[in-house]
């Protein structure tokens, strides 16, 4: 006998198995917003990681700027003692403040340090005195015309280096022989090295206020457009010698340039009057 009962049948192991061609129209809308939505997120997490990468690579940059860029905002100076000899300097504490601008403190400061240091001959005093800035005279003038009372006294002084001890202190100090390009002679090292382990050779930040910024760099507008605390911004350009960089005339014009700088610099300062 044949039994006429029709067998259950199995809705829900065909409803899973069914093929996307066999799904309604609801169920694949659902299946593309699922698609859809991780694809938005995946997207939204490429982008956020995009940014941060991005103000990383930013914050790196910055930060190895600042740390090569703070250099330039310092100058070298030497802490030594200077006697203000009124005889020699030919003033008192009654000058008037034209007289103080004419004494030669240049020459003071030599024969100071001629005195401290007692080089051995003429060529040995020349490399002494090439280690001072020439603006180191204007320090002792601004001093002496703030507080005419130090004169005939001994003072101590952040006296200001040289250009090239400015570059050795800052860059070359560290450097092996065959890394530098020193001007520097051994004897002339011999005594920065002495001075700096003694603590007297050191830098400090330019002052933050209250000065006028002289650009000489012919790219000082696009690279220096703005120079905090100056209170004017003065642009005398020249020709940058770093053309004639890696060739044989590379020290001859960086030299000739150095000198027209300080030559024109020095006779401009000469005529300020206070």
């Amino acid at each position: 006998m044949i039994d006429s009962k029709t067998p259950p049948s199995n809705t829900s192991t065909e409803s899973n198995n069914m093929k996307p061609t066999q799904l309604t129209t609801r169920q694949k809308v659902e299946l593309s917003l699922g698609r859809r939505r991780a694809a938005e997120t995946r997207f939204r997490f490429y982008g956020m990681a995009s940014v941060f990468f991005g103000m990383l690579c930013l914050v790196v940059l910055f930060t190895d700027i600042a740390s090569k860029g703070t250099s330039a905002f310092k100058q070298t100076s030497l802490t030594t003692d200077i006697f203000l000899d009124s005889s020699y300097l030919n003033l008192s504490k009654d000058s008037q403040a034209d007289d103080i601008r004419f004494a030669n403190f240049e020459g003071l400061i030599k024969r100071q340090f001629a005195k401290n240091f007692k080089p051995n001959g003429r060529k040995e005093t020349r490399e002494l005195f090439k280690l001072i800035s020439p603006g180191a005279s204007w320090q002792l003038q601004e001093l002496l015309l703030a507080n005419p009372e130090v004169i005939d006294t001994t003072v101590s002084v952040e006296l200001l280096m040289d250009d090239d001890v400015d570059q050795w202190f800052k860059h070359d100090r560290d450097l092996t022989e065959d890394e530098t390009n020193n001007r520097l002679s051994e004897l002339q090292l011999s005594w920065l090295n002495n001075w700096l382990d003694s603590g007297k050779l050191d830098d400090h930040f330019n002052p933050a206020s209250d000065f006028a910024a002289v650009m000489t760099c012919s790219q000082a507008d696009v690279g220096c457009p703005f120079i905090t605390g100056a209170e004017k911004r003065i642009p005398v350009t020249y020709d940058d010698p770093k053309a004639f960089d890696q060739t044989p005339q590379q020290k001859e014009k960086y030299h000739e340039r150095s000198l027209q700088i300080a030559t024109e610099m020095h006779y401009v300062f000469s005529q300020i009057s206070a």
